[in-house]
């Protein structure tokens, strides 16, 4: 019989068969090794990128490839904001809990109103088109990236106006629900890293704006000879060369550190004056 034959064959030439758990041992380790090497040596996980990450990343790079960026600095003594926000947060009637970044937001609007040479967008066969609305795009990080979604007409809203609308938009954009009109547009942008302890960066510009402004943490500082201390906040503008020059940049800047050591100036009047008529 054949059973027979093969085993004379197994002896006489001494050889040995084999354990199943051994043969499904060894193609097992044969493949672990393929994953190894494949993975050079390293483990790793594959990370789908979602469209917005996508999106995001084609647009910034398109950013710093094409717009040649500039940047500014300045120093802003925020001790009044401190102080009118605790007047304004312990106030019996107040419905909402202004922040900082509600001031800064405002500030901003206020700057941009008084120096419209900033509050534009630039497109390459179009040019620069300054505009007539100051419509602020605030980042919020989000688990599927940054967006920007925007507070409309910023300079002529209250305090607690810009808080109630930034709460709305980024609860929005935290849960996705951001409509596209919510977050496409925007005139200028700012981005802020101070609660996490950034003390200054620079931001990447959010085309086709000319202009962001990025906004680190508020530290508590010894200032002049007599050495008194207070509350400086560091904030970075990063415009385009080819729309801004140094010196409306710099105008901007003057005007929003004016407007932050002088915050009641942005209680007083919800409306800045424009140096442009539109």
């Amino acid at each position: 019989p054949m059973s027979s034959d093969v085993q004379k064959y197994i002896d006489s030439n001494q050889l040995k068969i084999k354990p199943r758990s051994e043969e499904k041992k060894s193609t097992k380790s044969t493949s672990q090794e393929k994953q190894v090497s494949e993975a050079g040596g390293r483990r790793y996980h594959d990370i789908e990128i979602s469209s917005i990450r996508r999106a995001i990343a084609k647009r910034l790079t398109y950013s710093k490839t094409n717009i040649p960026h500039q940047y500014l600095s300045v120093t802003s003594n925020v001790d009044q904001v401190l102080k009118l926000r605790k007047q304004m947060v312990s106030d019996p009637k107040a419905t909402v809990k202004v922040s900082v970044n509600d001031f800064i937001i405002k500030a901003v609007a206020a700057a941009l109103r008084q120096v419209p040479q900033m509050n534009g967008v630039y497109e390459d066969k179009q040019g620069l088109k300054l505009q007539s609305t100051v419509d602020i795009s605030v980042a919020v990080a989000t688990d599927n990236g940054l967006i920007t979604p925007i507070v409309f007409n910023a300079d002529r809203l209250s305090i607690q106006d810009i808080n109630g609308q930034v709460r709305q938009l980024a609860g929005k954009a935290k849960d996705g629900k951001l409509k596209p009109n919510e977050f496409q547009g925007g005139t200028f942008t700012i981005s802020n890293l101070g609660m996490f302890g950034i003390r200054s960066f620079s931001a990447v510009i959010n085309p086709p704006q000319i202009g962001i402004l990025a906004i680190g943490q508020n530290l508590l500082r010894c200032n002049g000879d007599d050495l008194k201390s207070e509350n400086q906040l560091v904030v970075t503008l990063s415009y385009d060369a080819r729309a801004c020059d140094p010196q409306s940049s710099a105008l901007f800047l003057q005007a929003f550190r004016s407007y932050m050591e002088n915050p009641n100036m942005l209680i007083a009047n919800n409306k800045s004056e424009s140096m442009l008529n539109f």
